[in-house]
């Protein structure tokens, strides 16, 4: 794996435990699962598994349908409300 890789298959907190039909509906169950609260993890665990690597690894191609995207997702939300927060904050810290 490529340096700053994070490994999140099965087995695993991150791995997605759903083994039956296409790589597409796997993905969309395991969506479901993770907003319904279901998979006995939330945001704050993804962000502390996922902290300082730069890439979600899974065996899927690139080009399908992966779990690893929901991952992907949360990460980049984090990261924009950071940066968001932080932009804020600097603006409040130069007005007048």
């Amino acid at each position: 794996m490529p340096p700053k890789t994070k490994y999140v298959g099965r087995p695993g907190l991150l791995g997605n435990p759903f083994t039956e039909g296409t790589k597409a509906e796997r993905a969309e169950a395991h969506k479901q699962a993770f907003y319904a609260g279901e998979l006995g993890i939330d945001e704050d665990d993804v962000v502390r598994e996922l902290d300082g690597f730069d890439f979600a690894c899974c065996w899927c191609r690139e080009d399908e349908p992966c779990h690893a995207d929901l991952w992907v997702e949360i990460i980049n939300a984090v990261k924009y409300m950071e940066m968001l927060h932080s932009t804020r904050q600097l603006v409040a810290d130069h007005s007048p």
